[in-house]
């Protein structure tokens, strides 16, 4: 057994693994904790259950003597060294050392001079500086030496304190442990600076906020959960990236009216900041005592010279509407703020117009105005408004107003109507909202209506503040904008409709079936584009002429539990009427690597994200999307089971009709089949009428479960997943399995030829292969002239399941199948099977081999690489198969979290091609001083060693961990809906960061070829000469003489790594060309 087979790391124990040692046949363990480790008691050397000889030393008792020796010397060496410097200490050429009287220092003897000066005696108290120096040295030797020994003793200690170790195993372990005490106490530094690294976020969620355009309409501005994305309304790209600090989540971000290059961005924590969203730089930051919830700017400046005036939603006990006058560091003196507005209920939405002369804010059902007589007064301090107030039928959902001018008239539109309300010169104030139950109220002149009616009463005739309604909508109205020439109001809702509404003749134009429903328009400042938001994690541009898509941005559909941050009021509606409250469920992704196309992911994702005015959640996913990771961009979708997306899915009882869930998916070797596993359940409140309590509710529930297995064949001219055969109740069980109720619980591709393999909780596996279709003794054949393919299960293999080990809940019951690289073995276990893994022969379809006790609770992972089988539950389990014992064990740290969440947030995974695996395991942090929040923790290993590659954690929950096959790493999906890469060092370049230049300037000369010249901080975090020597080793090929040379494949691997964004500075692709020729 090697070295590498017995250690265990204190970086393991940081990182919440620690090893240990089980006997299949036996489980106990022999352990014993020193500090935050644990020290893995030595068994007696043994074979075939047989024990060895005394005499007989194996492997790792040579190991141990020659070590020891070693050691011997290294300790001699250092004792001479000792003794050297306490001479050198106290050496003078006037000095002569008598080495009269010895201080013993556990083990440690200085020798005491007696010393003499130019012949004559110094008394014995008076101590030269020498003499001090040496002494002090002495002393701290000792100590230092008394600690080593004492670590010693009590490793040997515990190292045979059974009678069942192995003396000389157990001091072969001390002398390793003290061998590499240096690696051990720098293992977190290892990790940080071994040779894997993490890419920066890909993706991400888009947040409850209206995305914003730049005054030149050439870019759009979306916010995520900690950054702000700029992308190219041309081109549909990313072009820049804002990130924060983690400091909250951002709850807006306004352009300056001053300086169209500055981007202010709050967060929730307090913090406002400043950017310069061209250069990508931040240039100021301001912390408040207070949490925001909302900022928003001026329409327009009062002054060009004047400083920006931001204006805040915040709450410090009460809600509180703030002015913030901004200055920089030179003169951060001069920054000022106001409180405009407290009130006692939330406030949901905030609008400044007119240069701040104008503020409406809305608070539930109330419409609040401030109307301020100086637009820009010298100081905050003596700038006051005069509040006013109406109420609206229902709760206000969505708000826009306007003050009409001759400079917001659109290019070639009809010049609407301005009426003057004689307030001070100031212009007619519009105002549109949206309500909860789908109605949309117009007030035309609202403020100047207010004043005159202050003034005059009610005698005074057209100031009736009765508003013009509008209703098409079933549900809430989400959002609501005028449009620039105020002829047209746009709505959109949850119907995925987006209306136009004609207010003169009061017609209606309507755009259907977009996506998802929408969440947010905001109309461009030329007013010749929408902007739109959808729930489904996307965006687009539409042109207002055509009404047609300009720019689409799609990010991963995942599932969420964000809510709003102003919680709505529960009002009957036709959908919330006898429905049940559905709350978010973390569940896995179900994601396959496309192997024909290494960069695409194939994610199983819902038809929309939980939208703000839905009480609803759809973790339902029944739909395929198709994911680019080099451009982050979505490249189909189509759906994988019944969905109806563009219709409220809603029976006659105003019950939501839930989709088919997709649970399983996988592609075929040669990416040509794809094959998915989706479920179907009817929801409780349609049969609880049949049962006569909770127990018998929950039988028939699982009585009335379907299943469906489906195989999809790629057409190649459609681009295009096809339904080829659907097999319904794949797994149907019989008179042996009573409990089961036919629920697939994994599914696994072969890797070596096009087939599959599933397992359900009847304890069975089947293997499901293609054949070719016959009518008659004939082929059958398309209409393209291909043979055409029928799936059928191939073999039947039943394992062994006992009584005892039977979960109850299904939720609780896991079961995982891997396939061996060559693809002639199959492993299959299940937390049914009382802790079995079984290998099953593919040839034959039959169990060869069982083994007992490698895996305890419940089996969330299993893998294959070459000889070794990674096993995955409550320890990680590294066993080979060759010499049929256990290679190494880790323990995995239990948070006690719940066996849905758990399951969720636990994947293992192997790579094929560098020979590792990596594992994600759930991680608390701390959000804040009284939250927790659920991330992970990924750690990559080596099956040979125990100690990781690499380890890294990450703020959400990884909900999908997959193979990175064309770059030798692996992508991490969280929760989030962000994609990072792990890769090696030397494939870090390669992580798909977009991050080109803002401006569009054509590149020349070697920019054409090569890329610009802008590295990575990966990169210049690595020498050269490292990368140099790493290429080499990659690509170099030696003939039978002595000039080296390389393939074309040798080049494809240095320029064909993605898109010019992604290619590392040319200095660095001069180098690994240079490496290629250098031998």
């Amino acid at each position: 057994m090697s070295k590498r087979k017995r250690e265990a790391t204190d970086g393991e124990a940081m990182h919440g693994l620690k090893k240990v040692r089980r006997d299949p046949q036996n489980s106990e363990r022999e352990e014993h904790a020193e500090g935050d480790g644990v020290i893995v008691a030595q068994p007696v050397a043994s074979m075939n259950g047989h024990a060895i000889a005394t005499g007989q030393k194996t492997e790792a008792e040579k190991q141990a003597a020659k070590l020891a020796r070693k050691l011997a010397k290294r300790e001699k060496r250092r004792r001479e060294k000792e003794r050297k410097l306490e001479l050198l200490g106290a050496g003078n050429s006037t000095v002569d050392v008598a080495a009269e009287g010895h201080a013993e220092g556990d083990g440690v003897i200085a020798a005491q001079p007696v010393a003499s000066v130019n012949g004559h005696a110094i008394a014995t108290g008076q101590k030269t500086e020498a003499e001090k120096q040496a002494a002090k040295l002495a002393r701290k030797l000792a100590r230092r030496e008394k600690r080593r020994r004492e670590k010693e003793r009590k490793v040997e200690l515990l190292g045979a304190g059974n009678s069942t170790v192995d003396v000389a195993a157990a001091a072969s372990k001390t002398l390793e442990r003290l061998s590499n005490k240096a690696a051990e106490n720098g293992a977190v530094r290892a990790f940080e600076d071994s040779a894997w690294r993490v890419s920066d976020a890909v993706g991400g969620r888009l947040l409850d906020l209206d995305p914003l355009f730049s005054s030149d309409e050439k870019y759009l501005f979306l916010a995520y959960d900690m950054s702000i994305h700029v992308f190219s309304t041309s081109t549909s790209l990313l072009t820049r990236k804002l990130s924060m600090s983690k400091s909250g989540a951002i709850v807006g971000f306004v352009l300056s009216p001053t300086d169209a290059n500055l981007l202010y961005v709050a967060t929730s924590s307090g913090s406002i900041y400043r950017y310069d969203w061209n250069k990508g730089k931040n240039v100021g930051r301001w912390d408040i005592s207070s949490q925001i919830f909302n900022l928003t700017g001026s329409d327009s400046a009062a002054a060009p010279s004047e400083r920006d005036i931001l204006y805040t939603v915040d709450k410090k006990g009460q809600w509180m509407i703030t002015a913030h006058r901004l200055s920089g560091k030179a003169d951060a003196s001069q920054t000022e703020l106001r409180t405009l507005l407290k009130s006692p209920e939330p406030l949901t939405a905030l609008k400044v117009l007119a240069g701040g002369k104008i503020i409406v804010a809305t608070s539930g059902s109330h419409l609040m105005i401030g109307c301020s007589d100086p637009a820009s007064p010298p100081s905050l301090n003596d700038l006051s408004y005069v509040w006013r107030e109406i109420s609206c039928p229902e709760w206000i959902t969505s708000i826009d107003v306007r003050v009409p001018s001759v400079a917001s008239q659109a290019p070639g539109s009809v010049a609407v109507r301005v009426k003057s309300s004689n307030t001070k010169g100031q212009g007619p104030m519009d105002v549109v909202v949206g309500d909860l139950k789908g109605s949309i109220f117009v007030y035309e002149d609202l403020l100047g209506k207010l004043i005159r009616k202050e003034r005059h009463g009610e005698s005074v005739r057209g100031q009736d503040l009765t508003p013009q309604q509008l209703h098409w909508h079933r549900n809430g109205v989400s959002t609501t904008k005028w449009s620039l020439d105020g002829n047209y109001v746009i709505s959109g809702g949850l119907e995925t409709v987006l209306i136009l509404w004609q207010l003169e003749t009061g017609r209606q134009q309507q755009l259907p079936h977009l996506s998802a429903a929408i969440e947010a328009v905001v109309v461009s400042p030329s007013g010749l584009s929408y902007a739109i938001r959808l729930a489904d994690n996307s965006a687009m541009v539409l042109s207002t002429t055509e009404l047609q898509p300009t720019t689409s941005i799609s990010g991963i559909q995942v599932p969420t539990s964000a809510k709003p941050l102003v919680a709505l009021p529960q009002i009957t509606t036709v959908d919330s009427l006898s429905q049940e409250s559905t709350t978010f469920r973390l569940n896995r992704l179900p994601s396959v690597v496309n192997p024909v196309n290494p960069g695409q992911l194939l994610l199983a994702v819902p038809t929309s994200s939980c939208a703000r005015l839905s009480s609803t959640v759809n973790p339902n996913a029944a739909q395929l999307q198709t994911l680019d990771i080099a451009t982050a961009h979505q490249v189909s979708r189509q759906a994988l089971a019944r969905t109806n997306v563009t219709v409220r899915n809603m029976g006659p009882e105003a019950n939501m009709i839930e989709e088919p869930c997709v649970r399983h998916m996988q592609v075929s070797c040669d990416g040509q089949w794809l094959a998915t596993v989706d479920e179907w359940q009817p929801p409780k409140r349609d049969i609880a009428h049949l049962a006569f309590d909770d127990q018998s509710t929950a039988q028939e529930l699982d009585i009335q479960l379907e299943v469906h297995l489906k195989f999809w064949s790629w057409n190649i001219d459609l681009r295009t997943w096809e339904l080829v055969a659907r097999i319904d109740n794949p797994h149907p069980g019989d008179a042996t399995t009573p409990r089961s109720i036919g629920k697939v619980l994994d599914l696994v591709s072969d890797p070596s030829s096009v087939g599959f393999a599933t397992i359900a909780d009847d304890n069975t596996v089947r293997i499901w292969t293609p054949r070719m279709r016959y009518r008659n003794g004939v082929q059958v054949r398309g209409k393209d002239g291909k043979n055409l393919t029928n799936w059928s299960c191939s073999h039947i293999v039943p394992l062994v399941r006992e009584a005892a080990a039977i979960i109850e809940n299904s939720e609780h019951l896991t079961a995982c199948l891997a396939y061996s690289q060559d693809g002639s073995l199959l492993a299959a276990g299940s937390s049914n099977s009382a802790s079995k893994i079984h290998l099953i022969d593919m040839d034959s379809g039959k169990v060869r081999y069982t083994r007992t006790g490698l895996f305890t609770g419940r089996l969330m992972g299993l893998g294959m690489v070459d000889r070794y089988m990674i096993m995955l539950s409550n320890e990680l389990g590294v066993w080979d198969l060759v010499d049929d014992e256990l290679h190494y064990g880790l323990s995995v740290k239990s948070y006690g979290l719940s066996a849905v969440k758990e399951t969720a947030s636990t994947h293992l995974v192997v790579h094929p091609r560098n020979h590792t695996f990596a594992i994600a395991l759930p991680a608390i942090g701390h959000s804040s001083k009284s939250t927790t929040k659920l991330g992970s923790k990924i750690a990559v290993f080596d099956p040979e060693n125990p100690t990781p590659l690499f380890v890294t954690t990450l703020r959400h929950t990884v909900i999908s961990l997959l193979p990175a096959t064309e770059r030798k790493g692996y992508y991490a999906i969280d929760s989030a809906a962000e994609v990072r890469v792990l890769t090696p060092i030397a494939q870090s370049d390669m992580a798909p960061l977009p991050a080109p230049a803002i401006e569009d300037v054509p590149l020349a000369g070697l920019e054409n070829i090569y890329g610009a010249a802008k590295g990575t901080n990966d990169a210049e975090d690595i020498p050269l000469d490292t990368k140099a020597q790493t290429l080499d080793a990659a690509f170099m090929i030696e003939e039978d003489g002595d000039t080296p040379v390389f393939r074309h494949e040798d080049l494809a691997g240095i320029f064909d790594i993605g898109p010019s964004f992604t290619l590392p500075p040319v200095v660095d692709l001069f180098e690994q060309v240079a490496a290629l020729c250098s031998r």
